[in-house]
């Protein structure tokens, strides 16, 4: 019977001291692999991402491998898709799964602008009050409005609009307008007051000039202060080519819509010409297409002269300038290709 009992112990023995080494093993296995883990853990310094764009970003959050969680505000004074707060400081030191919170401006939701062209000013401004989306009515706002003394149009048309139709909006934008007014008979064409475009869209505003028959160019450009200023007039001066001042801030990144400044020199002569075309599928669209759009016009211009072009574009659009017959200046502009 001890003899059974002491096997018994014996083989317990041998068990408990089996165990004992698996188990030490396994600890010492797992502490190494912790030190050394830890002594090839990459940390990294946090950015400064506030006021950038998260599209800038993005690539470089991957590579620190942070796990992101976005809330998404809107604030209209701010660009679409600009940050405007992270919970990790910049300058700390992060690494691989920490957690960053971030606030994105990004209007929620994002309208469809409607068409207002060739009809009254009356009804732009009722429908610019009534814009459904789901189960809620949304705004906009009138940036701006100047009258174009003309025989074209009936009285208080609506010419041209900006933004254009069919691009994206957040609620609560600005939308500006260049309407006909009818002249009086027997009386004298209205003075044009030039000081009325500061604060109209830019494009408006040489739709307006051309009409006129005013020569312009653009003279002077600073940046935007906030987005709904990007693209307007802070100043014009009379002369025999009227000269624009206009808030610009160029895109981080092009996304399907946006604003675009370019310099071209007119080494053409004769009357010079700048339009946007449309492109569908890789092809432009038809000449007479109403997509197309003049965005530049100059009877006098100096021998090779070098101007600014400021243009909206959404999606791709090619920029033609023509001098007499002869196209001088042809380029693509598309969105960046996120993917």
């Amino acid at each position: 019977m001890s003899d059974t009992k002491f096997e018994i112990f014996k083989s317990l023995s041998r068990f408990t001291v089996y165990l004992t080494m698996a188990l030490a093993l396994f600890f010492a296995a797992a502490f190494m692999v912790f030190v050394l883990r830890g002594q090839n853990v990459t940390t990294n310094t946090m950015p400064d991402l506030v006021n950038r764009y998260y599209v800038d970003v993005h690539n470089d959050l991957q590579r620190l491998q942070l796990r992101v969680s976005i809330e998404k505000k809107h604030f209209p004074d701010q660009g679409i898709g600009r940050i405007l707060y992270q919970d990790v400081p910049a300058g700390r030191q992060v690494q691989p799964q920490d957690k960053l919170y971030l606030v994105v401006n990004q209007p929620e939701p994002v309208l469809t602008m409607p068409e207002f062209k060739r009809g009254s000013l009356a009804a732009a401004k009722a429908g610019i009050q009534k814009i459904p989306y789901e189960d809620r009515v949304y705004n906009l706002e009138i940036g701006a409005v100047t009258e174009l003394e003309t025989d074209s149009f009936p009285d208080q048309t609506v010419i041209d609009q900006y933004p254009e139709p069919g691009v994206d909006i957040a609620p609560g934008s600005k939308v500006w307008f260049l309407v006909a007014r009818k002249p009086q008979a027997n009386a004298p064409a209205k003075e044009i007051k030039l000081d009325e475009l500061i604060g109209q869209n830019a494009g408006i505003a040489m739709q307006y000039l051309a009409r006129s028959g005013l020569d312009y160019r653009i003279a002077t450009v600073k940046p935007a202060e906030h987005a709904d200023q990007n693209g307007t007039l802070f100043q014009v001066k009379p002369g025999r080519t009227v000269q624009l001042g206009v808030y610009y801030t160029p895109a981080a990144v092009r996304f399907r819509d946006g604003l675009e400044l370019v310099d071209v020199e007119l080494d053409g002569s004769g009357r010079c010409v700048a339009q946007t075309i449309p492109m569908v599928d890789g092809s432009a669209v038809s000449q007479d297409d109403e997509r197309r759009r003049q965005v530049f016009v100059t009877q006098n211009h100096g021998p090779d002269e070098n101007v600014k072009m400021l243009f909206f574009r959404s999606g791709s659009r090619r920029l033609e300038v023509k001098c007499g017959d002869d196209v001088i200046f042809d380029r693509e502009y598309a969105p960046d290709d996120l993917s």
